[in-house]
């Protein structure tokens, strides 16, 4: 195993590539144009990207392909940095030798900006746009990429075949609610619906016990469900994940809602993160979810009752009836 420069040639070589200043005023990445001698079907780079805005903390690592990218969710007052990693699948020679972004800005004018061709180090002939790091060491311990890959792709069969189909109702802080003191948002939007499996550990359902307090009847309040990355990933996004005030509804077996009270990352296989640990509890109709959508508020009210919907008539008979208005009421009053 080694790599040379932009080379590579035996099976998991890896180089990773920088670019030395961020995209600025970058609204869209459209797609992507790249140059790799060598490839063919039994010996090929399996490509990933990641980015971010400052150049220190970046995403995880996604599949470069056109669809992620143009999925990606800018801000074109941040700059915006991005790193390729180009793993080498199969024994042979492969060399990287450039690639290219196409992008959107906020003027709307679609620039096709190429990260010049990567030539000899030594030679400083226009290349300088790109760095490339790569491990000089010809063995790495902790190269287990394909374990990892393997562990990912056996939890998402494990979520499409045993998962539980919930309908999840997505949402987001609102930012003109963002209290930098208490470090917390006070207001949510609602942003999107949609079906998603998940997985409960060791099939644990909640008990359908019913607990007793002084005040009524209730239900134990609080579960563990897992909710698999890359499907929830394929409904709202790359790079979305679940969070505090989203809410779901099991509309197999229990017939009940519920929402998000925690959300972990599990100490799975080398810290993979293949999915979340997700806290749920009792779902609460806040005056602090907001909807924008108002087809969604419908959606909700159409799964869920209360004790008000459900005795407010025959309550407010029995109010009426121990007031008396007619017989209390003053005579001439109205």
């Amino acid at each position: 195993m080694a790599v040379n420069g932009q080379t590579t040639n035996a099976n998991g070589d890896a180089i990773l590539i920088s670019i030395s200043e961020p995209y600025l005023n970058v609204v869209e990445v459209i797609g992507y144009e790249d140059v790799v001698k060598g490839e063919s079907t039994g010996c090929f780079y399996e490509k990933f990207f990641r980015w971010g805005t400052d150049g220190v903390s970046y995403s995880d690592w996604i599949p470069l392909t056109n669809p992620n990218l143009e999925g990606l969710l800018l801000d074109p007052s941040k700059p915006f940095w991005i790193q390729y990693k180009y793993e080498q699948v199969g024994d042979c020679t492969l060399e990287f030798v450039s690639i290219a972004l196409e992008l959107l800005s906020d003027g709307g004018v679609i620039e096709f900006v190429p990260q010049i061709a990567c030539c000899d180090g030594q030679s400083l002939s226009g290349c300088q746009n790109l760095v490339i790091n790569c491990c000089e060491s010809n063995w790495n311990p902790y190269n287990i990429s394909r374990a990892q890959q393997q562990y990912e792709m056996l939890s998402n069969v494990a979520s499409n075949i045993f998962g539980f189909c919930v309908r999840y109702f997505k949402t987001e802080a609102d930012q003109r609610s963002r209290d930098v003191i208490l470090k917390e948002y006070s207001l949510f939007n609602v942003i999107d619906e949609a079906e998603v499996k998940i997985l409960i550990p060791d099939n644990d359902l909640p008990t359908r016990d019913i607990q007793f307090n002084p005040l009524m009847m209730d239900w134990p309040v609080q579960f563990e469900v897992h909710i698999v990355r890359a499907a929830f990933e394929a409904v709202f996004g790359i790079g979305a994940k679940p969070q505090m005030h989203d809410y779901l509804y099991f509309d197999q077996f229990l017939n009940r809602m519920y929402e998000v009270n925690a959300v972990a990352e599990p100490d799975d296989f080398m810290y993979t993160n293949a999915y979340w640990r997700v806290s749920l509890t009792q779902f609460q109709d806040r005056s602090a979810v907001m909807y924008p959508d108002k087809n969604i508020e419908e959606d909700k009210d159409d799964l869920i009752t209360n004790v008000e919907e459900a005795f407010g008539e025959e309550a407010e008979n029995e109010f009426r009836d121990v007031r008396k208005p007619n017989q209390y009421n003053t005579i001439g009053s109205q």
